[in-house]
């Protein structure tokens, strides 16, 4: 098995790599600046999931994609949650994104509630952004005003489902 860093050396234009946030506890974080509106990794070719699980990504009412590749884990298996994101992943091309610019080592955040309608595993967030939400449960249990301002970065299906215009074309 290869380990994240011979995975990251074998793609050095990878906009991303591995971190170690605290003694076990990891995250992905850029390997270089990042312009907004990049792509940080695609999940293209990913196939659909058998049933959602912790390592899932909702893309549409019942389908999910596993990304995490057990034999092969690479900084995009790592991106962490953010109740502020940095990044968001576009399901409509299974890529992610930065939502601004991002400076070098600067830690890869996605919003997991803008993609999962309900959590398999709900966890207590400590993201320290003034807009956490505390316990992260999925997009259905957001007040209205928290599903407001994530309607730019959530899933078509979800911003549909729950009766939601982006401002976005």
């Amino acid at each position: 098995m290869k380990s994240p860093e011979d995975i990251a050396a074998a793609n050095p234009s990878s906009p991303l790599r591995r971190i170690e946030l605290s003694p076990g506890v990891f995250g992905a974080a850029t390997s270089r600046r990042v312009a907004r509106g990049e792509v940080l990794v695609s999940f293209q070719g990913f196939p659909p999931a058998a049933e959602k699980s912790r390592y899932s990504i909702q893309i549409a009412p019942r389908l999910h994609i596993v990304t995490r590749e057990t034999s092969n884990y690479g900084p995009d298996d790592f991106i962490n949650h953010g109740c502020s994101p940095n990044a968001f992943l576009d399901v409509s091309t299974l890529n992610v994104v930065a939502l601004r610019d991002l400076e070098y080592g600067e830690e890869v955040l996605l919003n997991y509630c803008a993609t999962e309608e309900e959590l398999v595993e709900p966890f207590r967030c400590d993201c320290q952004s003034p807009d956490c939400y505390g316990e992260v449960k999925g997009f259905r249990f957001l007040s209205r005003p928290e599903k407001e301002a994530l309607k730019e970065i959530t899933s078509p299906w979800l911003r549909e489902k729950y009766g939601l215009k982006a401002d976005i074309a």
